[in-house]
C-alpha cells in the first residue's frame, strides 16, 4: 500500500491536470488500472535498478507506457485525480491496481 501511495504522490508531483474520462466507462477504468500498475512497476524498477536506469530512460519508458495506453501525462493525472475525488472509488481503484501489480509480477 505504501508503494502505491508513494507512486501516486510522485505522479501528482510531475503531472498536471486535464479532462477526465466519462464516468462509468468500465473499459476506461480497467485501462487506467493497468496503466497505473505498469507505471508503478516501472517506478519500482527505477528505484531498485538505479544507477543502471537513468532518469532519462525512466521518462522515456514512462512515455512509452502512456503512448501504449493511448494517453498522455496530463490525461493520466486527470483521470487519477477524478478517481481520487471519491474515497470509495479510490479504494476500489487501489484494490484493482494492487491485483494488477500482483498479476504483472507473476508474468515477469
Amino acid at each position: 500500500m505504501r508503494l502505491c501511495c508513494g507512486f501516486f504522490l510522485v505522479c501528482m508531483a510531475f503531472l498536471s491536470a486535464c479532462d477526465s474520462p466519462p464516468a462509468g466507462d468500465k473499459n476506461a477504468d480497467s485501462d487506467l488500472v493497468m496503466l497505473y500498475a505498469r507505471l508503478l512497476l516501472l517506478n519500482e524498477e527505477y528505484k531498485t535498478s538505479s544507477p543502471s536506469m537513468t532518469l532519462d530512460e525512466f521518462h522515456r519508458k514512462s512515455e512509452e507506457i502512456l503512448v501504449a495506453h493511448k494517453t498522455n501525462k496530463e490525461e493520466f493525472i486527470a483521470r487519477v485525480q477524478a478517481v481520487s475525488n471519491d474515497p470509495e472509488s479510490f479504494r476500489l481503484f487501489y484494490d484493482d491496481v494492487s491485483k494488477s501489480v500482483q498479476e504483472l509480477n507473476k508474468k515477469q
